[in-house]
């Protein structure tokens, strides 16, 4: 359950922290209040969502957000970078009344995906290589082979190709459950495109989809499955030993 200060709301709170106005006309959705607003955490415009009535926010308007949920404790510890003590004295909380709120657990910034979205995310990496080497990934195939991609490092880095579910061009779309997340009902979309998994140390981070089609003037071209962490790819295989060459992006990276 979402913890409630006695004496500011989170709405307060993120507009205070983060510089910005959670401004706009509120909107009732399934009979809970809710304003939107740009991201604290990724930049992205008006898909982020405040409740105070609840006490919670999330990224994942448009099916486009960042996944970043949780409540004034979660965004004290993550965005502002305070222990779980400090954010109960930030908010004139008693942490001994709070029961057994998981304070013991890390900020998400600080680490992988929890254990369930990893599980998902693997298997969903797993059958979008599978897809790839199919007819209906023949797209997928071609766009790595254009732009110089060896059928070893396809298979070294597990890349992969989500079509889409029917002929419109629909997306697959999944609940927020099966990738433990609680995104306040928004579902985890599987866009159509090409499909790129981040892992460090043995764990996946990020999944993202290089989209192929369906693409209008100002869309983006890349987007991550919703509960991804930011990392930097290859992270893992940097050593102080060689030098670090940055690139724009993975797809960047993969040719080489």
């Amino acid at each position: 359950m979402a913890v409630l200060s006695p004496c500011t709301d989170i709405k307060t709170l993120i507009e205070y922290h983060a510089g910005i106005q959670v401004v706009g006309k509120p909107v009732k959705v399934r009979g809970v209040l809710e304003y939107h607003s740009n991201c604290p955490f990724c930049g992205g415009e008006d898909r982020f969502i405040t409740r105070p009535e609840e006490g919670t926010y999330s990224c994942a308007t448009r099916a486009s957000g960042c996944g970043r949920f949780g409540d004034m404790i979660t965004f004290l510890r993550e965005y502002c970078g305070m222990t779980f003590w400090e954010s109960c004295e930030e908010l004139s909380i008693d942490p001994d009344e709070l029961g057994d709120y998981t304070h013991s657990i890390p900020a998400q910034s600080y680490g992988a995906p929890n254990k369930t979205w990893q599980e998902r995310g693997i298997s969903t990496v797993a059958k979008a290589y599978t897809l790839l080497r199919t007819s209906a990934g023949a797209r997928g195939f071609e766009y790595w082979h254009a732009r110089g991609v060896t059928n070893d490092t396809i298979l070294d880095k597990g890349l992969g190709y989500i079509p889409c579910r029917d002929s419109r061009g629909s997306w697959y779309s999944e609940k927020p459950e099966l990738w433990g997340l609680d995104t306040g009902g928004k579902l985890v979309w599987l866009y159509e495109g090409i499909l790129i998994p981040w892992y460090m140390d043995g764990k996946l981070w990020k999944i993202d989809i290089r989209r192929v089609t369906g693409l209008r003037k100002d869309d983006r071209k890349i987007l991550s499955i919703t509960g991804a962490v930011d990392c930097l790819y290859n992270h893992d295989l940097v050593t102080s030993s060689k030098p670090v060459v940055l690139f724009e992006s993975a797809l960047c990276v993969l040719p080489g």
